[in-house]
C-alpha cells in the first residue's frame, strides 16, 4: 500500500492549467472545465495528474491517456489491472490518493466550523456521544476524524449512496487507528489516520493492517514536471 498527498502551490496560471489538462483522459478534462471555482479545476487537476502518473509507474500503463472505466456504483477503476485498487480525496489546499493490491478508501477534510445537527443526523448514537464529550476546543477535529474515517470506509466499499454515514459505527483508537462495527459487514476493515497539516483530517481504509508509516508527500511542480 502507498499513501500520497500533493500540497497545491499558489499562483498556477489557467494557461498552466490548460496545458497539463490536455495530457489527462477527456473524461477528466471535461470534470475539470466543469467547475465554476478555479481552485477546484485545479485541484481536479492534481488527483488526475497523480493518478496517472501512479498508474504508469506501478503497472506500466502508458503515461498518456490511460482508459478509465466506472463500476454500477461509479467507481472508477482500470479495465485489466486487477492488482490494481485506488481511491482518491481532495479538500483545501491538498490532495490525496492511496494505491493497494485490495479495494482501498481516502478521504481528507479540512477543519472547520461546524453544526453539531449535522453530526446528529449523520453519526451513530455513540459516535454523535463521543463528539459531543469531547472538549470544546477540539469538537471540530474531532468531528472532522470521524467524518474522514467514516468516508474512507464508504469509498473502500464503492456502494455510492447505497449506505449512509449513520448504518455502521466506527470508534476512534489511540495511535492512529480505530475500529469498525458494522452489521451489514462481511469482511474486516482496518483504518490509519495520517497528520499531514494541522488544520486537516486524513484517514485510509483498507482490507488488511499493512500501512505505510507515513504519507509520500508531493507538490504540484513534481507532478507537472516532465
Amino acid at each position: 500500500m502507498e499513501v500520497y498527498a500533493v500540497k497545491l502551490s499558489e499562483g498556477v496560471s489557467r494557461d498552466e492549467l490548460e496545458r497539463v489538462c490536455a495530457n489527462l483522459p477527456e473524461e477528466r478534462q471535461n470534470k475539470i472545465r466543469a467547475y465554476t471555482r478555479f481552485e477546484d479545476s485545479l485541484r481536479s487537476a492534481a488527483a488526475g495528474l497523480l493518478l496517472q502518473r501512479l498508474a504508469a509507474e506501478r503497472i506500466q500503463v502508458p503515461s498518456g491517456r490511460p482508459t478509465w472505466s466506472r463500476d454500477q456504483h461509479g467507481k472508477p477503476f482500470l479495465p485489466g489491472a486487477d492488482g490494481f485498487h485506488f481511491n482518491l480525496s481532495h479538500s483545501g489546499e491538498w490532495v490525496a490518493a492511496v494505491i493497494d493490491r485490495t479495494p482501498v478508501g481516502i478521504d481528507i477534510e479540512r477543519v472547520r466550523p461546524i453544526d453539531l445537527k449535522l453530526a446528529r443526523d449523520s453519526f451513530t448514537a455513540s459516535e454523535y456521544r463521543e463528539l459531543v464529550l469531547s472538549p470544546a476546543a477540539e469538537r471540530e477535529s474531532y468531528f472532522f476524524q470521524f467524518w474522514t474515517l467514516k468516508e474512507s470506509y464508504l469509498k473502500l466499499l464503492g456502494t455510492g449512496l447505497s449506505r449512509t454515514l449513520d448504518s455502521f459505527t466506527v470508534a476512534i483508537e489511540p495511535g492512529g487507528s480505530a475500529s469498525l462495527d458494522d452489521p451489514q459487514g462481511h469482511e474486516r476493515a482496518y483504518f490509519k489516520r495520517y497528520d499531514v497539516d494541522p488544520r486537516y483530517r486524513l484517514s485510509v481504509c483498507a482490507r488488511h493492517g499493512g500501512f505505510p508509516a507515513a504519507v509520500s508527500l508531493l507538490d504540484w511542480d513534481s507532478l507537472t514536471r516532465d
